[in-house]
């Protein structure tokens, strides 16, 4: 045989040799890399397990025909194919949150909003010390806001609003030091604001509109330097509108229709990012100041 054809088929052989784990990696990676862990898909079968009804098709691919990685509403990291992400909102589910959730430990988001879903929130949540946010608004939830969602230290948001929750808002959540957003409107929650929320030096927005609270409003909460949204309307605070005075951050500030009494600083115009003030249908009393003109950007201003 001559020389040159056995060159070229000994170069033909190195190249075949050498695409092969080429084509292997090609052909067996995707398979592999959509297994996810067996501990999160037993986790997630038991999530399902309470849950009822719901939008045609949901969660119908919850089923041992697709690794947990390919369900609906799941995502799964790249590295290490854990659970990281649950996102089943708007699906019109109705049942109860398992405890089994405490289980997916590599979560760093839950959103569960805009269901039906009864029954209280699992303490089991605080074992998700890499949760940054829970949204578990306009559902039918009951029962108090667990403690042990403290223990989830690097939660950024939490949203519960829109439920049925009772009790007291935690003293515990003042610890969560990385909380950005916190929203607790439209439920039954009972008791003051507990003065541990001014430790909360990242948070943007409280909201605990709409709930039975009463007492006074902290003077703790000054030392929110990044607080831009207030909602504290519809409540029974009272005492004075003080304590959010030397807020420089603040854009909008809602106390409407509670109890709070005395007047308005003379100084209101230390309030340099304010754009939205309703502090109507309280017991307030003295001389209007005329600094409001003085904000520049402030458009809705209602004292009622």
């Amino acid at each position: 045989m001559d020389i040159s054809c056995l060159k070229s088929q000994f170069i033909i052989q190195v190249k075949y040799f050498l695409l092969c784990p080429v084509l292997f990696t090609l052909l067996f990676k995707p398979a592999l890399a959509l297994r996810c862990h067996e501990n999160d898909r037993l986790a997630l079968l038991t999530l399902k397990d309470p849950l009822v009804g719901g939008s045609p098709g949901a969660l119908t691919s919850w089923n041992a025909s697709l690794h947990c990685c390919e369900w609906q509403g799941v995502q799964c990291g790249r590295r290490r194919q854990r659970v990281i992400s649950l996102n089943v909102s708007r699906l019109k589910l109705v049942g109860s949150i398992s405890p089994s959730i405490g289980n997916l430990t590599f979560l760093r988001e839950v959103d569960l909003s805009r269901n039906r879903l009864q029954g209280n929130i699992p303490m089991q949540l605080g074992h998700l010390r890499r949760l940054r946010s829970l949204l578990l608004d306009f559902n039918y939830l009951q029962g108090k806001i667990p403690e042990e969602l403290s223990n989830c230290s690097n939660l950024q948001m939490i949203g519960l609003r829109a439920n049925n929750l009772t009790g007291e808002i935690p003293f515990s959540l003042g610890d969560m030091k990385n909380l950005i957003e916190l929203h607790l409107p439209s439920n039954h929650l009972i008791g003051g604001i507990p003065s541990s929320l001014g430790n909360l030096s990242s948070l943007n927005t409280l909201s605990l509109a709409r709930n039975n609270l009463e007492g006074i409003i902290p003077n703790a909460l000054r030392r929110l330097t990044n607080l831009r949204h207030l909602y504290l309307s519809t409540n029974n605070l009272s005492g004075s509108i003080l304590p959010i005075y030397n807020l420089s951050s603040i854009i909008i500030v809602d106390a409407t229709d509670n109890q709070l009494s005395g007047g308005l600083p003379p100084e209101i115009d230390v309030f340099p990012n304010l754009e939205i003030l309703y502090i109507a249908f309280n017991q307030l009393n003295g001389i209007f100041p005329r600094s409001v003109s003085n904000i520049s950007g402030l458009q809705a201003f209602d004292i009622g």
